[in-house]
């Protein structure tokens, strides 16, 4: 449980930064603009706060790709579309600042925005932020039931051991040390799972939504080991603190 809600939280983190590099607005140059002052004008870009970076899309590019699309052949020479700039941007102040200071700027024959586009991928993000939120709600919840059931764990062996031997100082000690090398062998155990449960579902569900973006294995791997040692020294030291409770 605590790797499924680790590995939701995470895609889910990963989902939104992805959209979010989605933003774009699109300004269509004039034709008479000559290459060295398009460069300028991107170095003009890139130092507003309000955008976060500028593609240069040529118009043999913009034409190619149109053709492609929408699989159409139409001569070079009655090529129509403009030299541009795609300008990547975070959220909605940031869009509204970028129309107003360059609506009326001179080089600028148009700002294409594809609205559409824009709303389902804020809508998209919001999902991914709720799913984002009840990941890390579970792996809280699951990481409370870990902690207790440890430290439930700890306390009946160590009053057995206490019962059986209560002259041996290192009671709580071997009470400890055995119960957190069983969560240990458990950690393994269930990292060792959910790893090939990953790999199996994740291509099925790309097979079946190809829309879908997840992280790689590299990446959660990564994540879930990180995690899982993360929460193992939490573990270990609410484990210490069970002594210091009164046992």
């Amino acid at each position: 449980m605590l790797s499924l809600s680790l590995v939701l939280a995470s895609n889910a983190f990963f989902t939104t930064k992805k959209l979010k590099r989605d933003y774009f607005v699109t300004l269509e140059l004039k034709n008479d603009i000559s290459k060295s002052d398009i460069q300028k004008f991107e170095e003009e870009l890139l130092k507003n706060l309000n955008i976060k970076a500028v593609k240069f899309l040529g118009k043999e590019e913009a034409f190619s790709n149109l053709q492609k699309e929408y699989e159409i052949i139409i001569p070079k020479a009655e090529n129509p579309l403009p030299d541009s700039l795609i300008v990547s941007f975070e959220k909605d102040e940031n869009l509204k600042a970028i129309q107003e200071t360059y609506d009326v700027d001179k080089r600028i024959r148009e700002i294409y925005f594809d609205k559409n586009f824009y709303e389902v991928t804020k809508n998209r993000i919001t999902i991914s932020n709720i799913v984002l939120v009840g990941g890390i709600v579970l792996s809280l919840i699951s990481l409370f039931q870990i902690t207790t059931l440890l430290r439930g764990a700890i306390i009946r062996e160590y009053m057995l051991f206490s019962v059986r031997n209560p002259q041996r100082k290192n009671n709580f000690s071997l009470a400890k040390n055995r119960n957190f090398m069983k969560l240990l062998g458990g950690a393994v155990l269930s990292l060792m799972l959910f790893f090939n449960g990953y790999i199996i579902l994740s291509k099925k569900i790309q097979t079946m939504i190809p829309s879908v973006t997840y992280q790689s294995f590299k990446q959660i791997f990564l994540i879930q080991i990180v995690s899982y040692v993360i929460v193992l020294i939490l573990l270990n030291q609410s484990a210490n603190k069970v002594k210091k409770t009164g046992v």
